[in-house]
């Protein structure tokens, strides 16, 4: 492989259309039953209603891709297309006009549609299923640079995950590639910060935030660590200061039937985990999606999770010493 070279080369990307049978909204005898993606195209409600949130948003992306004459899918929306995970999900698909073409007012724009001025060479651009897209390069150096550095630590920390033969020297190939671009500063450090063995986007984005914060008491992070006990190996998703773990769990996990096990099953084996995992003297806490939002002020609940339990430990060994 080239430095540089694209990885969405590989033809990995869902054919939405085709899997949800869009339809073409003029051939349909009325509306009844469907939900409209673009002015132009519709998908029954029964193929639509069942989807998860960031499913829709990659369907509603696909939809606005095959109605683009000439523009590009990119940012979030290309990341949702090309298998890029990022947390939550987006209403409004990012598109963008190849070469220097800046788009006109927003009075222009497709409902649901904002368009970015992105000066983008041929030479990102790729083509699946008649959908054009940036590629996997400049869509995670997009989203650095389009949203911020924690959107972009997580994506450049999927795509790893997603093409794990990829070195880091690769990625910092392509993203680098063509001229100077704004944004420059915030893309390096992107890299600087992104890891390999990250298991989830809300662990990505928990290690970011607590990276950028420089919490009192918080020392060390590491991603992915295992601990043997019981004759088992098990991975705790971060670990500060080498005793507290911190762990991110998707609703998905304890859905029915997830992973071949029933919920009860789940919360079994992972209360045995625990347990285990205590024993060996580390202590836990769970963070949820909704534990990683800032607020105006920079503050998450996160961080009162991790401070509370550095408060704890400090009292712990204050009782001890008498």
């Amino acid at each position: 492989m080239d430095e540089g070279a694209s990885i969405s080369d590989d033809p990995g990307m869902r054919n939405w259309g085709g899997e949800l049978g869009f339809a073409d909204v003029r051939t349909l005898g009325g509306r009844a039953g469907h939900t409209l993606l673009t002015a132009e195209i519709a998908v029954a409600d029964s193929m639509w209603g069942p989807l998860a949130p960031w499913e829709k948003s990659a369907a509603r992306a696909f939809a606005v891709g095959l109605t683009m004459d000439s523009a590009v899918i990119c940012g979030k929306s290309a990341a949702r297309l090309i298998g890029i995970e990022m947390p939550g999900w987006e209403d409004t698909v990012e598109v963008t006009y190849p070469g220097n073409r800046k788009p006109g007012g927003r009075r222009y724009w497709p409902e649901g549609v904002r368009f970015r001025y992105r000066n983008l060479d041929a030479g990102s651009i790729r083509e699946h299923h008649g959908i054009r897209v940036t590629d996997s390069h400049r869509t995670v150096r997009d989203i650095a640079v389009l949203h911020s550095l924690a959107d972009g630590v997580v994506a450049l920390d999927s795509a790893r995950r997603k093409w794990p033969k990829w070195s880091l020297g690769q990625w910092e190939a392509g993203m680098f590639r063509g001229p100077r671009f704004k944004g420059m500063a915030t893309v390096r450090k992107m890299l600087e910060l992104s890891v390999p063995d990250s298991g989830s986007p809300q662990e990505s984005l928990a290690r970011v935030r607590l990276i950028v914060a420089r919490l009192p008491g918080v020392e060390s992070i590491r991603t992915q660590v295992r601990f043997e006990a019981g004759g088992r190996s098990f991975p705790v998703d971060l670990l500060l200061n080498g005793w507290l773990a911190l762990e991110f769990d998707g609703e998905l996990k304890y859905e029915e039937g997830a992973f071949g096990r029933t919920t009860r099953e789940t919360l079994l084996r992972e209360r045995e985990r625990e347990v285990l995992l205590l024993n060996l003297g580390l202590q836990i806490r769970r963070v949820r999606a909704e534990d990683l939002h800032l607020d105006e002020a920079g503050w998450c609940p996160m961080f009162g999770i991790v401070l509370d339990a550095l408060r704890g430990r400090e009292e712990m060994h204050r009782q001890a010493l008498g």
